[in-house]
């Protein structure tokens, strides 16, 4: 008998839990189980009729793992355009200093070539539908990017239609220009928009201001959100947690409890970048977020809601954290093509492994780096030593590729990866959680 590569044991008070990521597996167990396993691990010679050893075959414990992921080519049917660096707020914390420097635009023409290209993608794939997203960047549902953005959609819809495809539309947003759009083409249009809030006035006006005179993104963005909810339009709403706030986490859950009717918050610790640098703030300790996210849950389920966090998510097991490892096609204000919404200047020397291509202009056409999507397609869990022996593995998925990149020097090396201790504690107890 052999046991499982890919089993888990982790201590539950006096037992056991024994855990299979690849099956969707948990037992508790007590010691002499361990010992069992043990032994058998050690080659000893163990009954194969043993009771306890004929419960933990039912369970797979002796079955070898089975990896259910496949690799694809890349044709990506999915766009998100990053349509300008142009912001109206100056969070603390911005990733892309968005707002800071004069910025180019995305042309109508190459985003026409864009949805060209996933269309055809779709039809060679034999896909279904295509989705488009809007993203920052800046802020891309400013209204000086309403015309842009009604003539993606309306070119969209068209060219779908005439493949037979279905077609869907999502954005980001800050929620402060959102008022000068018409609410009505926003429900017809988007089947989904998220909402950056902070939390309470003093957190999100600190954290998330206005530029100019008056810092006053609040009412804005609780305008947006009274909107969405008025007219049914579809949204979440995602908070960054800094040093500031994270001993608030549960008054912010509170807080978003009592102004919106959703059902699941995003809770996202800080990662410092961008202008952090220059403005100083800083992320939670891993063990201050922790605690509080905790904290934060028992409101949440006081409230009958959901928080979550990206690195965790036992009910859905993958070989890669997300589409920056070689299958995203993020289109930035200069036309470059990148995987990851993070790495989306060219200033930041961190951020070119991500930078897959670009649109040629002459030849009408987007031309990409095989190599650079090579090496991001081999990113896998499955092939990151550091994550060998990790029970989160295929559901951090060896975590966020770029803030890996930034702490480590090495995307493939999650060794002094701060977020992994958030990850494995927050991991364990929704673990547990789902077996009592």
């Amino acid at each position: 008998m052999k046991i499982n590569d890919d089993l888990f044991i982790l201590k539950n008070e006096e037992n056991y839990i024994l855990y299979l990521p690849l099956k969707s597996t948990s037992a508790v167990v007590n010691s002499d189980t361990i010992k069992l396993l043990n032994a058998i691990d050690k080659g000893e010679n163990v009954d194969p009729n043993n009771e306890i050893v004929q419960k933990l075959k039912e369970i797979g414990v002796f079955e070898s793992s089975v990896y259910p992921f496949k690799d694809t080519l890349y044709k990506p049917t999915d766009v998100t355009f990053l349509p300008s660096f142009i912001c109206n707020l100056e969070c603390i914390y911005c990733y892309s200093n968005g707002g800071d420097f004069v910025t180019n635009k995305i042309s109508i023409n190459t985003a026409i070539i864009a949805i060209e290209f996933i269309i055809k993608n779709a039809l060679e794939l034999t896909k279904k539908h295509i989705s488009i997203g809007f993203h920052g960047g800046g802020e891309p549902l400013l209204y000086a990017n309403k015309h842009f953005i009604e003539k993606v959609i309306e070119f969209t819809k068209q060219k779908a239609s005439k493949a037979g495809l279905n077609c869907q539309f999502s954005a980001v947003t800050n929620g402060v220009d959102i008022e000068r759009f018409n609410i009505a083409w926003l429900k017809t249009n988007f089947s989904r928009i998220s909402i950056s809030l902070d939390g309470p006035p003093d957190i999100q006006n600190y954290q998330r201001p206005k530029r100019g005179h008056n810092k006053d993104s609040y009412t804005h963005t609780l305008n947006t959100i009274n909107l969405f909810e008025q007219n049914n339009i579809s949204y979440g709403i995602r908070a960054t947690i800094t040093k500031y706030s994270v001993n608030r986490m549960d008054e912010i859950v509170e807080h978003f409890c009592k102004i919106s009717k959703q059902n699941n918050f995003h809770l996202e610790p800080l990662f410092e970048c961008g202008r952090c640098k220059t403005s100083k703030i800083e992320a939670p300790s891993e063990e201050e977020f922790i605690a509080n996210y905790s904290k934060a849950e028992k409101v949440a389920k006081k409230n009958g809601v959901k928080i979550t966090y990206s690195g965790i998510g036992i009910n859905t097991i993958s070989d890669k954290f997300c589409g920056a490892a070689g299958d995203n096609f993020f289109i930035t204000p200069d036309s470059f093509v990148t995987t990851c919404l993070e790495a989306c200047r060219l200033d930041d020397n961190d951020n070119a492994p991500f930078f897959i291509g670009k649109y040629d202009e002459i030849n009408a056409k987007f031309q990409f780096d095989q190599s650079k999507i090579d090496f991001l397609k081999s990113r896998r869990v499955t092939g990151m030593k550091s994550c060998d022996n990790c029970f989160c593995k295929f559901s951090c998925s060896g975590d966020c590729l770029a803030k890996v990149l930034k702490s480590t020097g090495d995307m493939f090396d999650t060794s002094n990866n701060k977020r992994c201790k958030i990850t494995t504690a927050l991991t364990e107890e929704i673990i547990k959680d789902s077996i009592c």
